[in-house]
């Protein structure tokens, strides 16, 4: 079996212009719903695990669900060091719009300068409830969305280039 390495991949993907990477996203090998179901997946588990646990759970996940994995890893990567703070503010305010919860502001600054598992755990049970929440929200909703843009884009763009092909 071939190693994967997402790194390899992942610098592949910078190194293309914006477009580029779009027509290899929508022409890569696969049906459009295992390519769309793949990275709904990643961004649902990259926005309710925390960072440091998603390979875990995505791997299985995958291969369960018979997803690419490449993808859906790379999907997880919504959640880095420089999105997680915006990440678990949203989540957060999300939590208190679902709950009578709410969280001084003076404790929420201290998770968003120092984004650790330590820092969760010191917001007490009212904070993990509300980033819990709030994440679970912003799972479902942005990889429904997503599986929904993907897989509509993907039968576009395929039609589109079958026809010029055919023509």
């Amino acid at each position: 079996m071939k190693k994967i390495d997402i790194r390899e991949i992942a610098n592949k993907i910078r190194k293309r212009s914006f477009k580029e990477n779009i027509k290899w996203f929508l022409g890569m090998k696969g049906s459009p719903s295992k390519i769309a179901l793949s990275v709904a997946l990643g961004l649902f588990i990259g926005l309710t695990i925390p960072m440091g646990l998603q390979s875990i759970v995505i791997i299985p996940l995958s291969l369960i669900l018979d997803c690419n994995i490449v993808l859906a890893l790379l999907a997880t990567l919504i959640s880095n060091p420089v999105t997680i703070i915006p990440i678990y503010f949203i989540a957060i305010k999300i939590g208190e719009l679902f709950t009578p919860l709410s969280i001084q502001w003076e404790r929420i600054s201290l998770v968003l300068s120092k984004p650790t598992f330590q820092s969760l755990f010191d917001l007490g049970k009212e904070g993990i409830i509300l980033i819990l929440l709030g994440t679970f929200v912003m799972g479902i909703v942005t990889s429904a969305l997503s599986y929904i843009i993907i897989l509509k884009a993907i039968i576009v763009y395929r039609k589109r280039n079958s026809s010029l092909l055919n023509n």
